[in-house]
């Protein structure tokens, strides 16, 4: 006689172990199978889950979680099982078992954040800095405790936080969250000089390219964008000019100098053609091919339409074997 349908406990043992030993990806069994576990079958699911769970070792701030795939699985399960449940306490519990790293700090923090309990999320937040001091623990970690400061006031500890995380990585979008700290705590005004100053110092340096002007690393990239950003294009220009930066922040700035002073941004958009025509590809070519008709309209707009096309005359020549290029400046009508 064969054997009857699996009742509802024997199948949340054989759903469970296909979870947790499976190598197929089989998982989200509380789920999938929920009506045909029924009530009974959900608790002996749950049941099995927490026996197992409660065997796994918790692992401290620091620790290297280990290659443990049937760990992981449980992870999946009971993460999955706490937010069916809806009891945040129990979610969180899930999350400490594993303190191993910024990142699980930062999950118990939101959960308890996105739960109505601010308290309890800066506290776990404020361990997660404790628990790792010295080192980057995240813009995300440290966002929410400079957040969580400045909603209770405490604005001197917010920005001396915010001014620690700038200054370890100082860009223009660490810049950009200096400000909006700044601009909350009203600190903008006596904050802007020394951010730009440590934006200068954290510039990598900029080799003089032949021919002149600027080769295509980074130099004061960050800073002139930064100041692009706050709409003072000739400060940006002048810290460009003094220290180089990137091709692409080169294009940004010169974009921003067209209309008032349209020979700057002539001779950035020649500088840049050159250095694209030697990346000798396809996707290059047609960019600076694209570069010179907007070279074409700005000097047809002051008045210098013999200038360019002695300019494009001089380039074609320069570059006459690369078949690809001169096609895309066929391409472009020049």
């Amino acid at each position: 006689m064969p054997p009857g349908p699996a009742g509802p406990e024997d199948l949340a043992s054989r759903l469970l172990g296909l979870e947790t030993g499976s190598g197929y990806g089989f998982s989200g069994a509380a789920g999938t199978y929920a009506n045909l576990l029924g009530t009974k079958g959900l608790a002996a699911y749950r049941r099995l889950a927490e026996a197992q769970w409660a065997k796994q070792r918790a692992l401290r701030p620091g620790e290297s979680p280990p290659h443990d795939p049937r760990r992981a699985a449980l992870t999946t399960i009971m993460t999955a099982l706490a937010k069916r449940s809806g009891n945040l306490d129990e979610q969180v519990a899930v999350r400490r078992r594993d303190l191993s790293s910024p990142a699980q700090f930062l999950a118990i923090a939101r959960l308890y954040r996105d739960g109505g309990r601010g308290d309890d999320a800066l506290d776990w937040a404020e361990q997660g800095l404790a628990a790792f001091p010295g080192e980057r623990v995240g813009r995300d970690l440290v966002a929410l405790v400079v957040d969580a400061y400045q909603d209770r006031g405490r604005h001197d500890e917010a920005m001396a936080l915010a001014w620690e995380e700038f200054r370890a990585s100082p860009s223009l979008r660490s810049y950009q969250a200096l400000k909006a700290r700044a601009d909350r705590a009203g600190e903008w005004e006596a904050r802007r000089e020394p951010a730009r100053a440590a934006l200068r110092q954290g510039a990598g340096p900029a080799r003089p390219a032949r021919g002149g002007g600027w080769s295509a690393t980074a130099g004061r990239s960050a800073l002139v964008q930064a100041l692009l950003w706050e709409g003072d294009p000739d400060q940006a220009w002048r810290e460009a000019v003094e220290g180089g930066c990137s091709d692409d922040t080169w294009l940004e700035l010169a974009a921003a100098r067209e209309a008032q002073h349209p020979e700057d941004a002539i001779a950035t958009y020649q500088r840049v053609i050159e250095h694209l025509v030697q990346e000798k590809d396809k996707p290059a070519y047609r960019q600076a091919a694209a570069l010179a008709a907007r070279v074409r309209s700005l000097q047809a707009g002051i008045g210098q339409e013999a200038q360019f096309a002695a300019y494009l005359g001089r380039l074609r020549a320069a570059h006459r074997p690369k078949r690809n290029f001169m096609a895309a400046l066929d391409q472009a009508g020049l």
